[in-house]
């Protein structure tokens, strides 16, 4: 849980006075006076405009926050936020996919089971909202990852991706959505997506968040996959709250916001936000415009600031229950300085004493067509069993059952798959029914063989 505490000796700024929030001037009957915000009202705050200008004064609030003992986290889309890393000392940097990764799909091991179904609930929700997919597919993950959960908190994605199979095999008419839901989750074991999310050097989870904590997703590669890790981390950020108990004294910052809360479908990720505020924290929203979110976001107790591009103190329009007023926030010059990875690595040095890692996805080659047919080992054994044996012969159905060791349902569906992919074909030689090997069962067999030649795997072995 976080706690107060001393702040390293920063350069000098007006932030607190008792237990309002003093973050710059408005213009008033008599002109300029100090723009004063309860401690309280910063529950809620959109900031909108261009991204320069919103960074500069997002940060500068976060600084302001930390000085007043609120820590915080940036979930950042880009690089803007680094020089909080370097004014504050004790300040985490996390760069998805150079230096850190993260398993959306893992929870802490002490999550009851209640909290594990709400995050498999909102990750489900979350995912399908963000990648256009419908409500029975977020129903087959959810009910995927709660059967994980049950076994185990930390699931891979090949795991999940099984789940999701498990989850069709007695109801056939769902064959379809559980294919295009394998389909889109195999996509992120590859290239910078896979370097970000299957490593080893995972993003603390929310329960061990430091005073400041910055997590870049700039190297994700589609702002539909950003959304989907701030998401994960918003639903992780809650349910610990509430059961840490967190309450006022730490900040989410969610960068380029208007990806996350989009409308899918007649579907929205709203709750997110309330979980958030039920459980005390307090949330700021970063996005081109305040439009861009859903207007239910933009109601009582919301303090809407939207910046324009201006120099060191910026002018904004402040709307909040009250009113719109202008104002003018000051930032400072120190935090518009960029820094390259190599200035990070720098700094990290410095402080630590040690270089950062870099890390990589495991090894891991591509998936053959037979292995995202047949998830299942033994299955896919049994598939391989079947092809390699119809190369050189055909075969009755009758036969080709005799071959297989596993059940005769499981068999039969076995077979009905690979007929349904049109790798087997069905004919008929004197008057019997044979089972014949086509042109792209062929194919699909010598590429699967391919795959594993050279890594000693026998056949139904993934990699």
């Amino acid at each position: 849980m976080f706690s107060p505490f001393i702040p390293t000796p920063l350069p000098p700024i007006e932030g607190v006075r008792g237990e309002l929030f003093h973050i710059g001037d408005v213009r008033g009957e008599d002109g300029w006076q100090p723009f004063l915000v309860d401690l309280r009202d910063l529950k809620f705050i959109i900031l909108a405009g261009p991204k320069k200008a919103r960074v500069s004064i997002g940060a500068s609030l976060l600084f302001k926050e930390f000085l007043a003992s609120i820590g915080f986290t940036v979930l950042d889309t880009g690089r803007g936020y680094r020089t909080l890393f370097k004014a504050l000392p004790r300040a985490k940097l996390y760069r998805l996919g150079l230096d850190s990764t993260l398993n959306p799909f893992s929870i802490p091991e002490t999550w009851r089971e209640f909290e594990a179904y709400s995050y498999a609930s909102l990750v489900s929700k979350s995912y399908a909202i963000c990648f256009n997919l419908t409500r029975i597919h977020a129903s087959l993950m959810c009910r995927a990852l709660c059967k994980l959960y049950a076994e185990k908190p930390n699931p891979t994605l090949l795991e999940v991706i099984q789940a999701v199979e498990g989850e069709v095999e007695p109801l056939a008419r769902l064959q379809g959505f559980a294919e295009e839901l394998k389909s889109l989750l195999a996509s992120m074991q590859e290239g910078y997506v896979g370097a970000c999310l299957l490593g080893v050097e995972e993003v603390p989870s929310p329960s061990e968040l430091e005073e400041a904590c910055i997590v870049e997703l700039s190297y994700l590669p589609t702002s539909e996959l950003r959304a989907f890790i701030q998401a994960c981390f918003m639903a992780k950020l809650s349910i610990t709250a509430r059961l840490k108990g967190l309450m006022s004294q730490y900040t989410l910052l969610i960068e380029d916001a208007q990806h996350l809360f989009q409308e899918t479908r007649g579907w929205k990720l709203e709750e997110l936000i309330s979980n958030m505020l039920d459980a005390g924290l307090n949330l700021h929203l970063s996005t081109p415009s305040a439009a861009a979110l859903p207007s239910t976001l933009r109601g009582e107790g919301i303090i809407i600031l939207e910046a324009l591009e201006g120099g060191l103190a910026h002018l904004v329009k402040v709307s909040t229950s009250r009113g719109k007023m202008e104002a003018k926030l000051s930032t400072y010059s120190w935090l518009e300085d960029d820094l390259t990875d190599c200035d990070v690595d720098l700094l990290v040095e410095s402080r630590t004493g040690v270089k950062p890692r870099r890390v990589g996805a495991p090894r891991r080659r591509s998936l053959t067509t037979l292995e995202e047919l047949f998830l299942k080992e033994e299955v896919r054994a049994e598939a391989y069993n079947i092809l390699s044996y119809l190369r050189d012969n055909y075969s009755t159905f009758k036969g080709l059952f005799e071959l297989m060791n596993l059940p005769k349902e499981l068999a039969r569906k076995t077979l009905i798959k690979l007929y349904r992919n049109k790798l087997i074909a069905q004919s008929e030689v004197g008057g019997v029914k044979v089972v014949t090997l086509t042109d792209l069962g062929r194919l699909v067999l010598e590429e699967y063989e391919s795959s594993l030649e050279g890594e000693g795997i026998d056949g139904g072995k993934v990699a």
